[in-house]
């Protein structure tokens, strides 16, 4: 008889890298192992910036079968999900709010899966609910205000109705390229007046002699690692913002060495 066992993950370091690919995360990089380890490694997700790892994980006779990155929270920035008038709302009726249970990306809005369970399990729904029920048990044990799953993906939907849950909606607007050839191609898709708008705007960059280079991470040197960073901090210092990302972050050269399944 199989037995499952629920654990809290606090470091993703003690995750074997061949048992995470064998989780059906569909190529997300956003939910590489490699990518979250980052992000808690250097210091950019950890207790001291209000991510707290607390990752839900199930095992089956010892074999990881599903997973879901998730930190207790002491804020709410870095969600792109705004819930301070709930927040607001706990205050003035004398409850703490914080710290609650987040399972998501950090500093990501890019949907994806949340639940995520292996490869060819005979019962993918059963786990997914099984991480419903750690979630729920989680806030009960420690006492926490409430559990929030953001982003996620349609595989799932059918688990997160459980109740008490509430469901919570809003938009994002997507780009897709619809078989465009060229830029051109997709300016005369648009309406005359945007056409124009935007030929406008790139004339003048071209004259103001700005040059555009795309480059993968790998192939930028220290110093341009460096100012593309100072650039990303000088950034959210004018707008009143906090860099959450770290020098540390930054320089981290992210692969997954494990070839998917």
């Amino acid at each position: 008889m199989t037995r499952t066992t629920a654990r809290i993950v606090t470091d993703l370091g003690t995750i074997d890298p061949g048992d995470w690919e064998a989780l059906d995360r569909a190529d997300n990089p956003f939910l590489s192992l490699a990518f979250l380890r980052a992000l808690e490694s250097s210091g950019s997700a950890c207790p001291e910036t209000g991510w707290q790892p607390h990752h839900l994980a199930l095992y089956e006779d010892g074999l990881l079968v599903a997973f879901a990155p998730t930190y207790l929270k002491s804020h709410s920035h870095g969600e792109f999900v705004f819930d301070w008038a709930w927040a607001d709302a706990y205050q003035r009726h004398g409850h703490p709010y914080y710290p609650k249970l987040l399972t998501a990306v950090p500093y990501s809005p890019v949907p994806g899966a949340r639940l995520l369970v292996r490869h060819g399990h005979a019962d993918p729904e059963a786990l997914r609910a099984r991480l419903v029920q750690q979630a729920l048990a989680t806030c009960e044990e420690l006492d926490l205000s409430s559990w929030h799953c953001n982003f996620y993906a349609a595989a799932d939907h059918a688990a997160l109705q459980t109740p008490p849950l509430l469901g919570r909606q809003d938009w994002q607007y997507h780009w897709h390229n619809r078989g465009y050839e060229s830029f051109d191609a997709f300016l005369a898709a648009l309406r005359s007046k945007k056409r124009k708008n935007m030929r406008r705007d790139r004339r003048q960059v071209r004259a103001a002699g700005i040059r555009f280079e795309r480059r993968a991470g790998d192939e930028l040197s220290d110093a341009e690692r460096d100012f593309v960073h100072a650039c990303y901090e000088q950034t959210f210092l004018e707008h009143g913002n906090f860099p959450a990302l770290t020098a540390a972050f930054s320089s981290t050269r992210i692969s997954d060495t494990t070839p998917p399944l």
